[in-house]
């Protein structure tokens, strides 16, 4: 299983809501839908590259995609799991 399946498979289930089958079903589909597994759940490149970031890479990727910038803009809170954008006063 790659490491975004099992990932994302664990935190459905932990939820408490779903059982382990179920959890694996949504998040097989939500990763296929988002390019990161081919349709025989095999990971694409961007799959396996994004399988291989930190925690804090994805949250600072994630916030990059939604409001642009670069990499050294966001500082990471790994409490709340989430990258703030640096303020840069002049």
């Amino acid at each position: 299983m790659s490491a975004l399946l099992e990932r994302l498979t664990y935190q459905i289930f932990e939820n408490g809501s779903k059982s382990y089958e179920e959890s694996r079903k949504i998040a097989n589909a939500v990763l296929k839908k988002r390019g990161h597994l081919n349709e025989d759940g095999t990971e694409t490149f961007d799959g396996a590259v994004r399988g291989m970031m930190t925690a804090e890479e994805r949250a600072i990727d994630r916030r990059i995609k939604k409001s642009g910038g670069a990499y050294n803009d966001y500082k990471y809170d790994s409490v709340k799991n989430y990258a703030y954008k640096i303020r840069k006063d002049k």
